[in-house]
């Protein structure tokens, strides 16, 4: 598994404690992204994409949710999403 690779799935997860359902499918380069449907919340990502570009789509969904500086991230998240250490 490489670098991009383990911090996606760390994003994954991270998304899921933020209360996203994931959904991991073949989507023909439409690109997938966050939205929400019948009262839940759901996470589209693209095989398509690379597992950076996948990231990328995940970042924002990350940084905007204040409830993401009370996960327990790894210091490179941390560093990617540009959150400081919490306290």
């Amino acid at each position: 598994m490489t670098h991009v690779e383990r911090l996606l799935a760390e994003a994954i997860r991270a998304a899921r404690q933020l209360g996203y359902r994931v959904d991991r499918n073949w989507l023909d380069g439409c690109g997938g992204g966050p939205c929400s449907a019948a009262g839940e919340n759901w996470l589209f990502l693209d095989y398509g994409l690379t597992p950076g570009e996948q990231l990328n789509q995940l970042l924002p969904l990350l940084k905007d949710n204040s409830q993401t500086y009370g996960l327990g991230l790894s210091g490179e998240l941390r560093a990617v999403l540009g959150l400081r250490k919490s306290a």
